[in-house]
């Protein structure tokens, strides 16, 4: 239900109410610019919102904050009146039916087996580095050695990205892989995180939404985009008219669809955009400490999630006491179907399998997520394909913004600042 009259001065009509679309609103409002939220959800936040069951509290998988600038870090501490803790990682891989410190690259020689030592050893003394990596293989052969590559770099990212990895160009996730070049403390850009003291990562754009709320649709889905008229089609076939400008941050592929009037070389571009879901599982286990990491690494194909997170370790607030919980993400192809029941299955019999719990721990809260747009994927025709779609949204003067909307590898940070520049772009 519409909680204001909508105005007719000049105004921005933001898609979708996740951080990005919050924050392009918040910082709208500070230049004392209009503008409309369109959000699809009874709640705005997007994947970056949070559940309660049974007294446990989980996100879409984790969802942590990692700093790179002065700006967003300020931004962040003062909207949730810093209420953050700061982490310092406890990750491990599981190599060969063995847990060792994360980054592989860095801790291999840890294994037992040392057949796979020496191997890894040999391939980082003579790394196969060129002038210019032409694909993500090339890249992990230049900066980490076959052996590396073929223990572990290999099977983790193709079991993430569901294809070859000479079909992936060397940008986009190559930036969150750790390099070797330097021999450092601390590895990765994630090796301290930020987490909400109190509560979930809900806290977040609750916040953002809280300064916004009287210019946000709430279950209004978009259902049409007349870039002509400047013309926003929502829930059941309501309008609003007259935006001078259209920040999106819906998924590319969606936003394009939407278009009236999109040529057909547009559309034929967007559907060729290649991603990533994922499966997500959320349990509540009736155990405590039932693992010391934040975040766990299984690069086995026969193990059906690539990763594992702890949410009771990163804040005990996130569930009752003398119990734990956890999130499991397995990787489906774009288009895959799947039983979810038998993957759900299929998960809690690896956690076994891989001693991240017990035959007799016991779940005591259960959820299953499916987020269709999880990881871009940046295959050999990303470039091409991307150039299409923003030389044609340049041309009819629509920002696509965001991890999805830009159609980018970024992090919740990111998604701040890319709603600070959209709003300085409208």
């Amino acid at each position: 239900m519409e909680r204001f009259k909508l105005r007719q001065k000049s105004r921005t009509a933001i898609l979708g109410g996740g951080l990005t679309g919050l924050s392009a609103a918040f910082h709208l409002k500070q230049a004392g610019k209009e503008f409309l939220i369109f959000e699809k959800e009874e709640k705005a936040g997007g994947l970056a919102g949070s559940f309660s069951i049974n007294k446990f509290s989980f996100d879409y998988t984790g969802h942590f904050l990692h700093f790179k600038t002065c700006y967003g870090r300020e931004f962040i501490k003062k909207l949730l009146k810093n209420n953050l803790t700061r982490n310092l990682r406890k990750a491990s891989v599981f190599a060969d039916y063995e847990y060792i410190p994360y980054p592989f690259q860095v801790h291999f020689a840890k294994l037992k087996n040392r057949a796979i030592v020496a191997e890894c050893k040999k391939g980082l003394e003579k790394p196969e580095i060129r002038k210019e990596y032409k694909t993500f293989k090339e890249w992990l052969l230049g900066t980490s050695g076959r052996g590396i590559y073929k223990h572990f770099m290999a099977p983790y990212n193709e079991k993430l990205y569901q294809c070859k990895l000479d079909k992936l160009l060397p940008f986009g996730t190559s930036a969150y892989v750790p390099e070797l070049q330097k021999k450092k403390k601390n590895y990765g850009y994630n090796f301290k995180f930020f987490y909400p003291a109190g509560g979930a990562i809900e806290k977040l754009p609750e916040a953002l939404e809280a300064l916004v709320f009287d210019r946000t649709l709430l279950s209004a889905e978009v259902k049409g985009i007349d870039p002509v008229k400047r013309e926003i089609i929502y829930g059941q076939d309501r309008k609003a008219g007259g935006f001078t400008d259209i920040i999106s941050t819906l998924p590319l592929p969606e936003l394009i669809r939407l278009i009236k009037g999109a040529p057909e070389n547009v559309r034929t571009a967007a559907k060729k955009l290649k991603y990533i879901s994922v499966f997500a599982l959320n349990l509540g286990i009736g155990r405590e400490r039932i693992n010391k990491n934040h975040w766990l690494y299984f690069a086995d194909p026969k193990i059906s999630f690539y990763r594992v997170g702890f949410y009771s370790n990163v804040s005990r607030k996130l569930c009752p006491p003398l119990t734990s919980s956890l999130y499991a993400e397995v990787s489906i192809k774009k288009g895959e179907r799947f039983d979810k029941n038998k993957v759900a299955e299929k998960i809690k019999k690896d956690l076994i399998a891989t001693g991240v719990l017990k035959k007799y721990d016991s779940i005591i809260a259960e959820q299953a997520l499916f987020i269709k747009y999880a990881y871009v994927v940046f295959d050999l025709d990303y470039k091409k394909n991307l150039e299409i779609l923003r030389k044609y949204l340049n041309e009819i003067k629509i920002i696509s913004t965001g991890r999805y909307g830009g159609w980018n590898y970024s992090a919740m940070e990111d998604a701040i600042l890319d709603g600070k520049k959209a709003a300085r772009l409208s």
